[in-house]
């Protein structure tokens, strides 16, 4: 049996369902509490009963002892021993006036007792202390459960900012790692190699490629993850990754190129050019991961990539500066000095 607790209806002091075979029992206390303001629903065994409870929990039951079939105790315990009825009042009406019937009452969960024939003031004082008991407990569950939202929506903040926490840590360490390499003295496929590992321990992308303009194409100068799970692409297959034109809407990748703009799309993808002033180095491409639909990723992301056109600059104008006969003499000068 299962049912969820309703709302207690502001035009009655409460629902009362009456469970006895006798009918004629049933209508004494029907016409007993509606007259004092109560809503009144009527089961004829208890069968009939538990149906109703679970169908609409109601704030008391009036449950008869002597019933064919199902007794009184039987339903009673039934009730109890669901978790989502054991909160319900429950008052046994019995002729048996006997201790030996009331401590069976009490063991199979009853709230009270009335005892026949009933008494008019009692039947009402009685139903309307277990309808209050009811409603005490109906709005301290209301209250614990929006204290169990209100703390469970704290800790899903307190999570985010952690999450959004470590990110920024993950960020900051990437960009000391950029700045670093502005200052080895790798060679530009060390430091292609080098972007894309601090792209990947930044950002959750199943695949990184670097692509750079040769000629009227862009080619994937590195790429980790193209072909093998967190595995940096070798010369041999980086050349058999196909180019992309320079200019067009079709690539994600050329249209991040040609309007120097980042972008994403609904397909997990993500690109961002690699702008140094007003030069464009090439695009830093991301795949899965789900880093085109966090908006904070993408931040990283596109911040990222415009410390790594710097790293890119740096280094390749230290490789042509190392290239020429002017830049090998000055070294030879500070050297001999």
């Amino acid at each position: 049996m299962s049912t969820a607790i309703p709302a207690v209806s502001t035009s009655s002091k409460g629902r009362v369902l009456v469970v006895d075979d006798e009918r004629l029992n049933r209508t004494l206390l029907r016409s007993l509490l509606q007259a004092a303001g109560y809503q009144v629903t009527e089961a004829e065994d208890g069968e009939q009963a538990l149906q109703q409870v679970g169908a609409e929990a109601p704030d008391v039951i009036l449950l008869d002892v002597m019933m064919p079939g199902l007794d009184g105790y039987t339903v009673c315990r039934r009730i109890k021993e669901d978790q989502a009825t054991a909160h319900l009042p429950i008052l046994i009406v019995t002729a048996l006036n006997d201790r030996e019937a009331r401590l069976e009452g009490i063991g199979a969960g009853a709230n009270d007792f009335l005892t026949k024939p009933i008494d008019r003031q009692e039947v009402l004082l009685r139903v309307q202390n277990a309808v209050y008991a009811k409603h005490l407990f109906d709005e301290n569950l209301s209250y614990q459960r929006d204290l169990e939202d209100k703390v469970a929506a704290q800790t899903q903040e307190l999570r985010l900012a952690y999450t959004r926490l470590e990110q920024q840590v993950r960020e900051l360490e990437a960009r000391d790692r950029l700045v670093y390499l502005q200052s080895s003295e790798a060679d530009l496929a060390g430091t292609y190699a080098e972007i894309l590992r601090v792209f990947a321990a930044v950002l959750p992308a199943d695949r990184v490629l670097l692509y750079r303009p040769v000629g009227s194409e862009l080619r994937a100068a590195a790429a980790l993850g193209a072909s093998a799970e967190g595995g940096l692409e070798t010369p041999d297959q980086l050349a058999a990754l196909p180019p992309l034109p320079q200019e067009g809407d079709t690539e994600l990748v050329t249209r991040v190129f040609a309007s120097g703009q980042p972008s994403c799309n609904d397909q997990d993808q993500a690109a961002a050019p690699l702008l140094y002033r007003d030069e464009n180095l090439g695009v830093i491409y991301l795949e899965g991961g789900a880093v085109a639909g966090d908006e904070e990723q993408l931040n990283a992301f596109w911040r990222l990539s415009r410390e790594a056109a710097l790293v890119l600059h740096a280094v390749q104008i230290a490789e042509e500066l190392s290239g020429t006969e002017d830049f090998k003499a000055l070294i030879d000068l500070e050297g001999n000095e």
